[in-house]
Parts: structure tokens; C-alpha cells; sequence
């Protein structure tokens, strides 16, 4: 029990690591170079010139103390610049440290890009007292600007509604109660021993509370700082940074370690009048390590289609970000400083969409987009068995030609006989009547999957796909839509640049990020997420393992007198065991209903076969286990005896 306390300590261990590093990984993607707040400033209300606007910048960020920072894009991809602007440039340019391994950026004076639009992303760092003023300086020049805000709760857990995170918490937490339940368990018989030789009940609990915490703590501490120490060689520059949140977690994880340390060990104290009447310490408790094994057996059988669907996912964002890899390179439009629509976003819908024709007749402008396909909203293309209606403009559709390993489109000429499916599919994409007859419809293989834009620049596969090839932005059905699809990421731009300078032009802030980076950043995280899954269900079936040692050595200690006799009259041991063992096939057999069930919801078709390894492997795990420690038990009986 000693030792798999201590594996918990570990494991407790590189959980808190890994939340911290998550922690960091995220919190550099929302506040980033230690920032306290982002947000987006337009300058395209105010009457001052570029000049005025540098001179004021300078002036109250050296009175205020903060550091001015604009970003050239949101921080999550892989290539970032940041623009210095205000007092405390640095003279040159200088790279920055990321916590993600494949990020890199810089960090630019502002007389480095001296033509770059002064309207965009920024982030302060400073105090709130500075940062009001800078917001006053705002304000009073005719700048929009607004901001976040993040509270110091929200830097803390927002960065962890990460996939797959609450699913660690959980099971880290079942665990480390099954390990305190256990440990206090076995410690019945000492305890009414020490209780017996005159050692108070208070004296007890502290001693073996502090036992139980040097066993978890001691690992868990030497497991940090290896992680810590492995970090430190890594990334020397950042490592301190992480310090600080692994002492707040580390701190919160004692506090919850002794509140469930001291609850437990009140509640599992033995009784002397059972040990008085030679009654078994613990037989009181196999209500309690018997609800802990079944919630360990039937969810680490129900959870197994998450991890399966965390696998599927992660495989096809990567297979996706392989194909956009091939792609020339794009880039989708953030649109900065909408705080009244009315003012910031709608009178700019119509220039946005003379220049995104332009763009498009300059062969600079990428339509692509992809919609599933759902039974009630286009039924007869559902029928048909497509999955996905992928919408692309001519130069989408020639990039994605020349993508080796991808779609070999083919042309789905019954699609554009069959006027009332003409008609479902513009009724579902939005495009114009007018344009149907310069439509092309084509198809993929049902093993060929193309890639189109889900949502914010990110590609994704598109399975059975039917392809719709339209002539130009101009084929959907409202202007609004051009812009409105460019703000999601279906309309993106190969040269960034150009568009930012014609956009700032009639008053519209935009900002640029690489889809390439977009999309690999993504499908890393969706294989991060893969990974803390699979952590969750590996300590899940280390949790069964103990909770099921635990259950059957409360059930041996109640019934190993009755067992005894049997076992020295020749019964099998398989024959004692025979009604718990029975007890947890039921276990898992429901976990093997509720699996089955899990997949249809989240429509994982999750293979069979996987559900029946997983639930073969638990029932050999509980038959082996059982069968072990009563052996063990009746073997030791046998020499006590004789």
C-alpha cells in the first residue's frame, strides 16, 4: 500500500506540472510577454496623425509606467510579431521565448515598421492605475478602444478550459481519494492497537495524517522539480515563470489533500468494541470500496469512446493540417475595435466588398467553406449519403487540385440535373439564383476526404463532400456575407499587407494571421488533448486497480473465517469468489452499456472490439487481483494455524 501511495504522489505530481504547463501555454495565447490586458485600439476616429499618435504614446506610457505592446495578430500560431510602441523600446530587434516548442517571434522597435497602422491588437503591461490613464489618453484623443479584462481568477482557470482538463481533474481526484480511503483502510488493525497502548484518538490521526501526507508529498515534491529541473534545460528564460503557479497549485493541492485526509481518516476510524467482540476493523467500509471499485470499473469502460473520439480527431486535424501545408500561402482577417456595429462594422460592408473583388480578380482572394450536411436542414443530400457541402471559389478549388494525398475531385453530374437539389443546396450555402448556371458540383471518393475552412481560418477534412465550385465571391447571396465570411475565416487573403493598407483606408482595422500556422497550432492542440485523455483513462485503470485491491481485502478481512474451513475442506478459491466476481461482471457490463450508449450520442461509431478488449481486460484485472489477495490471505491463515 506503501508504494502505491507513493505512485500516486508521482502521478498527483506530473498532473499539477502538466496543468501548469497548459497554464502557461494558453495564458501566453491571451495575455502575452506577461501582459495584464489586451485589447484593440482604432485610431481611425481620432484627429491626430501617425506622428501625434507616437508622441502621445511615448509620453503617457513613460508618465504611467507601462509598456505599450501591438500585436501583429492574435498569439496563437506560430510566427508572432509584437511592435514595441510607447517609452521603452528596445533599440533592435530581439526574440522571444514561447512555452509551445514550435513558436517563435519577435519583439520590433517601432521605427522598425514604421508604416505599419498604428490601429490594432495591443497588450499593457503595467498597473490598473496606469492602465486607466493610458485608457483616459484614449478617450480623450477620439480612439475606440476596448478591453478584456481578465480578473486574476480568470488568468488562472480560463487557460485550463483546455480538452480533456476536467476530465484529469476528476479522475486525479477519484484517485487520490481511492489511494487516502486505502491507505487508512490498512491501517485499521495499528491504529486500534495504538488506540489500546494509550495513545489518543486526536494523537492518531495527526500521526498518521502527516504519515500519509509525507508519503504522497515526497514524491509528488521530487517529481516537480525533476519536471522542473527537465524544463529549466529546455527553456532556461521561462522556467521561472512557471514557479509561481505550480506553488499556488501546489498549495491548493495540500489544502484539499489534508481537508480529505482528515474527513477520511475520521470517518474510516476503527471501532474498539469490534476489535473487543474480535468483529473485522473494516467490514463496516466494503458499502464505501464497493461504490469506489464500481465507479472505477464502469467509467473506465464508458470513457473509452472519448479517448477513442480524441484519437479520431487528433489523426484527422493533423491528415488536415498535412494537406494545408501544400497550400500556397494564406491568410485570414481579424477585424479589431467593433465596439458599436453600427459604427465600427456596418458602414464599412460595401468598400469591403468592392476590395475583396479586386483581391479576387487579382487571383489574392480564397473562398472556402464547409457545412455539414444535416439531415433536416438538406434532406435530400442527405440521402444521397454526403456528409459535407464544401463551398470554393475557382482559385480555392485549383489550389486544392494540386494537393498530393488529397481529393480526386471527380464531376457530380446528377447533382446538376436535379433541380430540386439545385435548389436545397442554394437554400443552404446562401448563394444567388442568379449564378446557379455557372455552378460546378464535383464529388470526392468516399476514402478521399478534401480540406475546406471551418471556422476562423482553420481547415478541416470534409467527408463526402460535394464540392461547389462558384465563380466568385459575387455568386453569395448578400454582400454582408463577403465580409461576414472573411470575419469567420472562409475568405482569405494571399497578401495580407495589401489588404490591411486598403482596409485602413475607408476606416476598417484589420489584423492578419497565416492560415499554414493557424491550423498546425490547432491540430497540436487537438493532439495535446488526445494526450490528456489517454492520461485519464491510464489513471483511471490504475485507480480500478486499487480500488479493487481495496475491496477485496475488506472483503477477505469480513469473510475469511467463514472461508477458511472451506478452503482447508478443498473448495477452490474460484468458488469463494465466485458471487464478487460475478458482482463486478455486472460492472462491467455496465460500463459496457453505458460505452455503447456514449458512442451513439457523440456519434463516435467507436469499434466494438475496443469496448470488449478494454471490458476483457478489466474482468482479468478483477478475477487476478481478488484471486491474489485472498490466496494471500487464507495462505497466511493456514500458517498462523499451524
Amino acid at each position: 500500500m506503501k508504494r502505491l501511495v507513493q505512485v500516486v504522489g508521482v502521478f498527483l505530481g506530473i498532473v499539477v506540472f502538466a496543468l501548469a504547463f497548459l497554464r502557461a501555454v494558453q495564458l501566453e495565447n491571451m495575455l502575452p510577454l506577461g501582459a495584464n490586458d489586451v485589447g484593440y485600439i482604432n485610431f481611425q476616429h481620432s484627429t491626430l496623425t501617425a506622428q501625434q499618435i507616437d508622441e502621445g504614446l511615448s509620453k503617457v506610457s513613460a508618465d504611467a509606467g507601462l509598456e505599450v505592446l501591438q500585436l501583429s495578430g492574435t498569439t496563437g500560431t506560430r510566427e508572432v510579431k509584437i511592435i514595441s510602441r510607447g517609452a521603452n523600446q528596445p533599440a533592435a530587434q530581439v526574440s522571444l521565448a514561447w512555452y509551445r516548442p514550435v513558436k517563435h517571434g519577435t519583439l520590433l522597435p517601432a521605427a522598425a515598421v514604421p508604416n505599419a497602422p498604428h490601429s490594432g491588437i495591443y497588450a499593457l503591461k503595467g498597473s490598473s492605475t496606469a492602465r486607466a490613464s493610458f485608457e483616459k489618453w484614449l478617450n480623450s484623443i477620439g480612439a475606440v478602444n476596448t478591453w478584456e479584462r481578465f480578473t486574476v481568477l480568470q488568468t488562472y482557470f480560463l487557460p485550463l478550459a483546455y480538452q480533456g482538463v476536467l476530465m484529469i481533474f476528476g479522475v486525479a481526484a477519484l484517485l487520490v481519494l481511492a489511494a487516502i480511503f486505502a491507505w487508512f483502510v490498512a491501517l485499521a488493525r495499528s491504529r486500534v492497537i495504538r488506540l489500546s497502548a494509550g495513545h489518543f484518538r486526536r494523537e492518531i490521526i495527526f500521526s498518521d495524517n502527516r504519515r500519509l501526507l509525507k508519503l504522497l508529498g515526497y514524491p509528488y515534491i521530487f517529481t516537480l522539480a525533476g519536471c522542473l529541473l527537465g524544463f529549466a534545460a529546455y527553456r532556461p528564460s521561462l522556467v521561472l515563470q512557471l514557479i509561481v503557479p505550480v506553488v499556488a497549485l501546489s498549495g491548493l493541492v495540500f489544502l484539499l489533500l489534508s481537508s480529505a485526509a482528515t474527513v477520511i481518516s475520521l470517518l474510516t476510524f476503527p471501532k474498539v468494541i469490534d476489535w473487543v467482540e474480535r468483529k473485522p476493523l473494516v467490514g463496516r467500509f466494503s458499502t464505501i470500496a464497493g461504490v469506489f471499485c464500481a465507479a472505477a470499473i464502469i467509467l473506465s469502460t464508458a470513457l473509452t469512446p472519448l479517448t477513442y473520439r480524441a484519437l479520431l480527431v487528433s489523426r484527422e486535424n493533423e491528415l488536415a493540417a498535412q494537406q494545408a501545408m501544400q497550400l500556397p500561402e494564406r491568410y485570414s482577417v481579424s477585424f479589431g475595435g467593433i465596439v458599436d456595429e453600427s459604427r465600427d462594422y456596418d458602414p464599412h460592408v460595401s468598400s469591403f466588398a468592392a476590395m475583396a473583388r479586386e483581391k479576387e480578380k487579382a487571383g489574392e482572394l480564397v473562398l472556402t467553406r464547409q457545412k455539414h450536411v444535416l439531415p433536416s436542414e438538406m434532406p435530400l443530400l442527405s440521402k444521397q449519403g454526403y456528409q459535407s457541402v464544401v463551398t470554393l471559389n475557382s482559385q480555392a478549388f485549383q489550389d486544392l487540385q494540386n494537393v498530393q494525398g488529397g481529393c480526386s475531385f471527380r464531376v457530380a453530374s446528377e447533382v446538376s440535373k436535379d433541380s430540386s437539389l439545385v435548389t436545397e443546396i442554394l437554400d443552404a450555402i446562401l448563394l444567388s439564383p442568379d449564378k446557379v448556371r455557372e455552378l460546378k458540383f464535383y464529388t470526392c471518393p468516399i476514402d478521399e476526404p478534401t480540406i475546406a475552412v471551418e471556422n476562423q481560418g482553420i481547415y478541416a477534412l470534409a467527408h463526402q463532400p460535394l464540392v461547389v465550385v462558384v465563380p466568385g465571391v459575387d455568386a453569395l447571396a448578400y454582400e454582408g456575407m463577403i465580409m461576414g465570411y472573411a470575419t469567420n475565416g472562409s475568405i482569405i487573403f494571399s497578401n495580407p499587407k495589401a489588404v490591411i493598407q486598403a482596409a485602413s483606408q475607408f476606416g476598417l482595422n484589420l489584423t492578419a494571421d497565416s492560415t499554414k500556422d493557424t491550423v498546425s497550432v490547432y491540430a497540436e492542440d487537438q493532439h495535446l488533448g488526445y494526450l490528456v485523455n489517454l492520461l485519464s483513462i491510464v489513471a483511471l485503470f490504475i485507480m480500478m486497480l486499487l480500488t479493487i485491491y481495496t475491496s477485496a481485502s475488506i472483503m477477505t478481512a469480513t469473510k475469511i473465517r467463514s472461508f477458511f474451513p472451506l478452503f482447508l475442506a478443498g473448495r477452490a478459491i474460484s468458488q469463494l469468489l465466485r458471487w464478487n466476481i460475478a458482482v463486478d461482471m455486472v460492472f462491467v457490463l455496465l460500463g459496457v452499456g453505458a460505452a455503447v450508449a456514449l458512442s451513439w450520442i457523440i456519434e463516435i461509431p467507436t469499434p466494438y472490439s475496443l469496448i470488449l478488449l478494454v471490458a476483457c481486460w478489466l474482468m482479468l484485472g478483477t478475477v487476478t487481483i481478488r484471486h491474489f489477495v485472498l490466496k494471500n490471505a487464507l495462505h497466511n491463515q493456514a500458517y498462523r494455524k499451524g
